[in-house]
Parts: structure tokens; sequence; C-alpha cells
């Protein structure tokens, strides 16, 4: 099956391709001041790198600067200190938790050996 005719079709008129409605016969044209900008922007350089100005007066810090600052150095003053008190304190209990959990499942199976014997 073929593909119907399209609607639109281009011509030339006056070293200018226009685009022209089949069914109105009339051209349709886009706004000229787009067209323009359209213009405008592939002329524009490129923005790669540094501005002259960026170069030598970087933006201002965001307003959060301060306090992301003032989280940190409350993390530093309290959270790494306990954080060390922890990990001392969870080397030091290894030894009498294994020995509790070992108890605890030697309760377990006996338990579970008096009860299918029994």
């Amino acid at each position: 099956m073929d593909m119907p005719p399209s609607r639109y079709k281009v011509v030339e008129k006056g070293r200018r391709l226009v685009v022209v409605d089949t069914l109105t016969g009339e051209a349709v044209t886009g706004d000229e001041s787009a067209r323009q900008s359209r213009i405008a922007a592939a002329r524009r350089p490129a923005r790669t790198g540094l501005q002259p100005r960026e170069a030598f007066a970087p933006a201002a810090p965001s307003r959060s600067a301060p306090m992301r600052g003032a989280v940190a150095g409350i993390f530093t003053l309290i959270g790494f200190p306990v954080l060390i008190v922890g990990a001392v304190l969870v080397a030091n209990a290894r030894k009498p938790l294994r020995t509790g959990i070992t108890g605890w499942l030697d309760g377990l199976e006996e338990a579970q050996a008096l009860s299918s014997n029994g």
C-alpha cells in the first residue's frame, strides 16, 4: 500500500524555497522574527571555557556554603569521636557477645532435642 500524497510541497519562488499547503494553495510561512533569531543564533559563537570576567571574578558562593561548613564542623567535633568510641566498644564486646549467642543457640538445640525425644 502506497502512502497518500503529502499535504505540503516545497517550491522555489524567487530563489527561495517556500512550503505550500496543497489544500489552500497558500504558502505556509513561519514568523519572520523566529527566522531572524535562528539566523542570529547560528552566527553567535559557542561559549567554551571561562569568559574573561569569570577568570578574574569567580561566581559568589551559594548561601548554603556556611551551613555546610557548620555541619562539617559539628560532625568533626562530635560525630567522629563518637564513631571512634563505638568502634572500640564493638571490638571489646565481641567475645562476650559471641559466648552469649553460642550459649543461647546451644540451649535451643538442647530444647529441640528434648522435644523430639519425648
